[in-house]
């Protein structure tokens, strides 16, 4: 992205018009500030960061809904009680 911004804007500025420029700038491509790649990684690791915080709190009410969450707290504590039994059971058992 940040790359074709560079391109773009040499491209817009060049004294032969945008179209030759283009080119000009396709052949001889030009610098790009390591400045606008960090700005653009972070614009990008926001915007990403952004969109997923608001898939999981969109999607919460939803899976709340269709019961997911009280499948997963009932395998939970399955997993949990299966658990302690068989630490209860090991603790029981004397050692030779």
């Amino acid at each position: 992205m940040a790359k074709q911004q560079a391109h773009d804007r040499a491209a817009s500025r060049f004294f032969l018009g945008k179209r030759l420029g283009s080119h000009f700038y396709n052949l001889f491509p030009p610098d790009v500030p390591q400045t606008r790649v960090n700005l653009v990684l972070l614009l990008l690791v926001a915007g990403l960061t952004a969109a997923a915080m608001a898939c999981t709190i969109l999607s919460d009410p939803v899976r709340k809904t269709l019961g997911f969450h009280r499948n997963r707290l009932g395998v939970l504590l399955d997993d949990v009680e299966k658990e302690l039994i068989m630490l209860a059971h090991k603790a029981s058992i004397p050692l030779s």
